[in-house]
This record gives C-alpha cells, structure tokens and sequence, in this order.
C-alpha cells in the first residue's frame, strides 16, 4: 500500500555527487546520503569522508584509513564567505566530488518513489549578512 503524498518536506543533510561534464564516471545513484539536519558539520564531514573513501579509495587505502584516518584522509573543503567559515556547505574529492549541504522541503512524493523524483531547495549563502555584520565592525573597511 502507498502512503499519500509527502506535502511536507524536511530539512536535512543532503550528501549528492557531482561533477561537470559527461564524462565523469558516476555512481549509479547521485544521492550519496540524507543525513538528519541535527548533525554537526564536524560530524557530516566526518561521513562524508568515509562516504569518499569507501567509493574511490582501494582496499589496502581503505584499510590504512581504518587504520590512521588522518594520515590519508580525502580533503574536504568547507565553504568559505568573506574569509569565515560556513559550514553549511562542504565539497571533498576530486571529479566527480561529494557535495553535501543543508537543504529545505526535501521530499519525495511517496515512500517508492525513484530518486530523480526527489526535490529540495538549496539554501541561499547567507553573503549580505555578514557583508551587514563586517561593516559594522568596520565601518571603513571595503568589502571584494
């Protein structure tokens, strides 16, 4: 039995891959993970590096990152405004790469659905804000 359609969407984790071209191999499914939105950003970081590590890496790299994941741990880059830190926003790996961030109203229309029948909305950088909050600690200061 189906369940009704999902009209209320959820904030989360949303791990995806991507990449730019065609020719970029690709995981069968481009979501990698739904994460719960209460995670940490150390915490996320810290799953998607294994998601990472368990797609490319070989099973020697993967046991020396069992081993010491600091050692051969895949970079993950955090976003950045203005030189500080936003870690609602994450990249790691090379092409294709995991992109995870905090998403809003990510549903699907049932439980069965396929995952091109997934929907979300990206969050916007938070730039005039904190282009709001520099200022006034600076008034003089320019901002790039």
């Amino acid at each position: 039995m189906r369940k009704a359609k999902n009209t209320c969407g959820i904030t989360a984790w949303l791990v995806t891959w991507e990449h730019m071209g065609d020719h970029a191999k690709l995981p069968p499914r481009r979501i990698a993970a739904v994460l719960n939105y209460r995670w940490s950003p150390q915490r996320v970081r810290e799953m998607v590096e294994i998601l990472y590590v368990n797609a490319h890496y070989t099973p020697g790299e993967r046991i020396a990152y069992a081993k010491s994941s600091k050692r051969c741990a895949p970079q993950v880059i955090t976003d950045q405004i203005h030189g500080v830190p936003w870690p609602e926003r994450m990249w790691c790996g090379q092409h294709p790469w995991l992109y995870a961030r905090l998403v809003d109203e990510l549903r699907t229309p049932d439980d069965f659905s396929e995952e091109t029948d997934v929907t979300w909305v990206e969050r916007s950088r938070p730039t005039a804000q904190i282009e709001a909050l520099l200022q006034a600690k600076e008034p003089n200061a320019r901002i790039k």
